[in-house]
């Protein structure tokens, strides 16, 4: 790792940024969604919707020119957040993480939070290595899309 910076994500930066998305998404998700679920979501469009929605709040993780990950961050909130497979496990996640959270701190927040599911055991030992606190969790019965909520003070 060397050379790395966050910043505001370009237009035509989408298609690329989407196109990382759907691979994370298609290796990673059915795992703890299936696999059925994560095909519908990837050929609905939905997944490719969210940068453009939020693009205002989407930044990039570069590696000198090679977008290395991305983040939708915005207020208090990490909202979404993924390293390409390729680099995964390479402490760009954790880069991008602390990023977010100074971003979260110079908004003048003092706590930073997220969510992901309760069954991403990946991401939930990821948030918690990365020292944040589990403030909340869906039952059980809620099923496959059940959430699991993590703050983080920043001082």
């Amino acid at each position: 790792m060397k050379n790395l910076k966050v910043r505001k994500a370009a237009a035509a930066e989408l298609p690329e940024i989407q196109a990382i998305a759907r691979e994370v998404i298609a290796a990673r998700y059915p795992a703890f969604l299936g696999a059925d679920m994560v095909q519908d979501y990837l050929d609905s469009g939905q997944a490719d919707q969210e940068f453009v929605t939020h693009q205002d709040s989407l930044f990039v993780l570069m590696e000198g020119t090679r977008i290395m990950g991305f983040a939708i961050c915005f207020d208090d909130f990490v909202h979404v957040m993924m390293v390409r497979l390729d680099a995964q496990r390479g402490g760009y996640g954790s880069f991008l993480l602390n990023w977010c959270e100074a971003a979260i701190k110079e908004r003048r927040h003092h706590t930073a939070r997220l969510e992901t599911f309760t069954s991403n055991s990946q991401a939930i030992g990821f948030y918690r290595k990365n020292a944040w606190v589990e403030v909340k969790r869906d039952a059980e019965d809620v099923g496959v899309f059940a959430r699991i909520w993590f703050e983080k003070e920043l001082s």
